[in-house]
């Protein structure tokens, strides 16, 4: 059997507005166009696992008004969702602006991914837990103590940031430099710390620090970046490359996405990335 990548996390739905620049303080700008998608830390990375060919599980909830075509769209870019209904709250809204050179805004109300719970994840040893910080942190705690006594991996996304509890069980911590500062280099033995597009470093537990420099490209859309990071250094490490690898190819893949329009769609497939990294020899990073 396969070793499986469970994502237990958040789903919402992305309200994106295009405009010509980020508003300041006190400012109304006018966009152009409006979308709904779905989005949420979770999904996105589910979707970035399930994209560089992990088997992939999506264990999130949403609201009554949840779009049940969208769970036929996680299936079919190769997700298993395992979706609870809230019967009291709607599904998650992020509502996004993106300005011409790519760069966003975003806002979350949580909706239902705060009453998320999960009870028991059918996991085997080797399998890979991805968290994040969008669901409640005695979620988290629970799925990670459960995994990790069946002999599995924990990776977290702690975004938002928050303190991590000590009997919270972690393998691989992920942030960028704003969450590093709350969360600390303690939570977990090995940490990477994203630096958008200037790259990654990797810390280890015995003090090492390996620095993996960015690609660069033309941005056209950053929204999701970070989670395709992600997902994909999860993927990544769990088909057996070292970290040191892991966050090589978590880079590389980062680097597509942003080149494209959208969130799910602009996620590379795993042959994408491989065919990216082949034109980098001798030429970059």
């Amino acid at each position: 059997m396969s070793s499986a990548i469970w994502v237990v996390g958040s789903l919402n739905v992305d309200l994106t507005l295009s405009v010509p620049s980020l508003p300041r303080a006190g400012e109304t700008v006018v966009g152009g166009q409006l979308q709904s998608r779905p989005g949420g830390k979770g999904a996105n990375q589910a979707v970035a696992c399930a994209r560089q060919g992990a088997v992939t599980h999506l264990v999130a909830q949403v609201g009554r008004d949840f779009d049940t075509s969208w769970a036929d769209r996680f299936a079919e870019l190769g997700v298993q969702p395992h979706l609870r209904v809230s019967p009291t709250q709607p599904t998650g809204v992020a509502l996004v602006m993106v300005e011409e050179s790519g760069e966003n805004l975003i806002g979350v109300f949580p909706g239902a991914n705060a009453e998320l719970s999960v009870s028991e994840l059918p996991v085997h040893p080797g399998d890979l837990l991805l968290l994040q910080g969008e669901v409640a942190v005695e979620v988290n705690v629970a799925a990670a103590q459960a995994v990790k006594a069946n002999g599995g991996k924990v990776v977290l996304n702690a975004a938002p940031a928050f303190l991590v509890p000590a009997e919270m069980p972690i393998d691989l911590l992920v942030v960028n430099e704003l969450e590093f500062a709350v969360v600390g280099r303690d939570a977990a033995p090995w940490v990477v710390v994203t630096q958008g597009a200037a790259g990654a470093t990797l810390l280890g537990p015995q003090g090492e620090s390996q620095r993996q420099p960015g690609f660069p490209v033309r941005a056209a859309d950053t929204v999701g970046a970070g989670d395709t990071f992600v997902g994909a250094l999860a993927a990544s490490w769990l088909t057996g490359q070292t970290l040191a690898d892991a966050v090589r190819w978590a880079c590389a893949a980062a680097a597509i996405a942003v080149t494209r329009p959208g969130i799910h769609e602009a996620i590379p497939t795993a042959r994408q990335v491989a065919d990216f990294l082949a034109r980098q020899v001798g030429e970059g990073p």
